[in-house]
């Protein structure tokens, strides 16, 4: 979590109205389902409206930019993550925003490890497996990812370039539209957190090949 770099300290008590937090993902998501449930609970303490908004798009980076342009007085938020914060200001350029000057950091929300893991009908049950699947077939095997340069994106990179392999990347905006074209047959393969795909990977509907540690 985090917020636009903060003005000195004001003489009169916070919060005085709802607070934004932005997430920077699509609805319905795993985004939703961790600060959803969060910003529920601090705003009982608070005793203001914690208002979460939908803001999806370039990997997190339009809601970043969004939050680091807001005025910096605690009422607007940024659910952040590695993607927008980290990754992005080292692969692009010319980001509108500056991770270090123009937030402040708040907390961190959790860690979690991710998951290799395929449609249900790919004939594959083990990384290995999908290895040596994917090397009889250069470029046939698709990657959905939640966007160029995020870290589903770069780690399915990673997996490719150690073993050799190929795979044909799909960008999508966010997990929640990734997940519905992986149950739909529509994606072979993808890294995603685990909370994204547990009661999936649980029901059989997607099959688990591997996860990484937080």
């Amino acid at each position: 979590m985090a917020a636009p770099a903060l003005a000195p300290a004001q003489t009169t008590a916070w919060p005085q109205r709802p607070i934004r937090i932005i997430n920077p993902w699509p609805p319905g998501g795993p985004g939703d389902q961790i600060i959803r449930p969060i910003a529920a609970r601090i705003q009982e303490s608070l005793g203001q409206p914690l208002v979460v908004e939908n803001r999806a798009g370039a990997n997190g980076t339009l809601g970043a930019n969004l939050v680091a342009t807001a005025p910096p007085d605690g009422y607007t938020l940024y659910f952040g993550h590695t993607g927008a914060l980290t990754i992005s200001p080292v692969v692009q350029s010319r980001l509108p925003y500056d991770p270090i000057r123009d937030f402040t950091p708040i907390t961190q929300i959790l860690g979690q490890g991710s998951v290799l893991a395929s449609r249900a009908s790919l004939p594959v049950t083990t990384a290995q497996e999908l290895i040596d699947y994917a090397r009889a077939r250069p470029g046939e095997v698709n990657l959905g990812s939640i966007g160029i340069a995020s870290t589903t994106h770069l780690f399915g990179e990673m997996l490719a370039a150690a073993a050799g392999i190929r795979f044909t990347h799909i960008p999508y905006p966010g997990a929640a539209p990734l997940v519905t074209d992986l149950l739909a047959g529509r994606v072979d393969i993808t890294l995603l957190g685990l909370p994204a795909v547990a009661p999936h990977i649980a029901s059989g509907q997607v099959r688990a090949l591997a996860i990484t540690s937080a």
